[in-house]
């Protein structure tokens, strides 16, 4: 940072010198808003990486890897022998609501933890039903989620495979029927899915269709949007943005001069984004030993996609003390009640870019 203070100031008094037909100023006084960018690719999404967690290993974790909201597919698929004993060759009409097969999974997904004052909005979930074919036409499956029949009881299920495999998934929406959607609430640990797997009243069967197994999948769409259920921050961890081995004017230690200061009015820091998910937020930036211990505080409104923060001729003096010395920012993001948060698959710093009002004089 001092190399490029210095360069800079070489280069301002050099082009004022050869617009004087080389005649020697007795001094020299610059006033300017010159910008200085550098790049700086580094992933901020990352950070959501460990947010979806699943404690059964027998489940599927898969990435929607085209949607712009990060989201997740849960994937269980269970086989069973559907079980009816029918006398070979027969056909008959059973009495309406007996199981020729059941289910009770417990999907084991905490979001209560995730993000501290936030709560994952209700998802979706859909149930699809392979096999016999003429078997798995005359089913019906009940669905029943926590033992509440408010959250919704369906009999509504897709008669075939999802298509859902792997670690990945290209898809832009869940796949299958929107009458078939069970709503999740995946505020709680653990999520209990019971399904019942019956053949209506009166519909004819015959034993044959009873050969093979069903396979049963179900599929819950968990984008990540969540809703602040009381005043909340996102805190950007420590040196994703920053470095916090060292004083981002490059001072070395707190006796250091910032040179910087000596000829800078005002400074406009700015992390460019490749998309912002904070716009109208307020920024806070600290630095000091923890937050509870900050010695500079400068907050701002997020706009336009940018982490931007002014620092002032109050600010710049107060980064100067020895006491305040190293400055290394740290970045909180604040929420109210009812606000939505949407982490993007996207989301990346693309550059820094110092912007500063100078005003310096100096004497020949």
């Amino acid at each position: 940072m001092r190399k490029i203070a210095v360069f800079l100031g070489f280069s301002i008094f050099f082009l004022v010198y050869s617009a004087c037909d080389y005649q020697i100023p007795t001094a020299l006084e610059v006033h300017g808003n010159p910008t200085l960018t550098f790049a700086a690719l580094k992933d901020i999404g990352e950070m959501f990486e460990d947010m979806v967690t699943i404690s059964e290993t027998n489940y599927d974790l898969v990435s929607c890897i085209n949607t712009k909201i990060r989201t997740y597919i849960i994937h269980k698929e269970v086989d069973f022998t559907p079980i009816w004993n029918l006398p070979a060759g027969t056909t008959i009409a059973p009495p309406g609501g007996i199981p020729i097969g059941d289910n009770n999974v417990d999907i084991s997904v905490d979001f209560s933890g995730v993000l501290d004052s936030f709560s994952l909005k209700p998802v979706i979930a859909r149930v699809f039903v392979n096999g016999n074919a003429d078997l798995v036409n005359a089913l019906s499956v009940n669905i029943v989620v926590d033992n509440d029949t408010a959250h919704g009881s369906v009999t509504g299920v897709n008669k075939n495979r999802s298509g859902v495999f792997g670690s990945t998934y290209t898809g832009t929406s869940l796949p299958g029927s929107t009458n078939t959607n069970i709503i999740l609430p995946l505020g709680s640990a653990t999520l209990r899915v019971d399904f019942e797997v019956f053949i209506p009243e009166g519909t004819p069967v015959q034993s044959t269709w009873f050969n093979g197994t069903i396979s049963t999948e179900i599929l819950v769409w968990i984008p990540l949007e969540f809703a602040a259920t009381s005043d909340a921050e996102i805190i950007i961890p420590e040196g994703l943005l920053f470095s916090q081995d060292q004083d981002l004017f490059g001072r070395g230690t707190k006796d250091d001069t910032n040179v910087i200061s000596d000829y800078v009015e005002s400074l406009e820091l700015s992390v460019k984004l490749n998309q912002n998910p904070f716009i109208g937020k307020k920024l806070i930036i600290w630095s000091g030993e923890d937050f509870a211990n900050r010695n500079i505080e400068i907050s701002n409104i997020l706009k336009g996609n940018a982490f931007s923060f002014p620092i002032d001729e109050e600010d710049m003096e107060k980064i100067n003390m020895p006491e305040n010395h190293p400055f290394t920012p740290n970045f909180k993001i604040i929420y109210e009640d009812g606000d939505i948060l949407t982490i993007p698959w996207e989301f990346r710093s693309t550059e820094f870019v110092f912007k500063a009002k100078v005003k310096y004089r100096l004497e020949f």
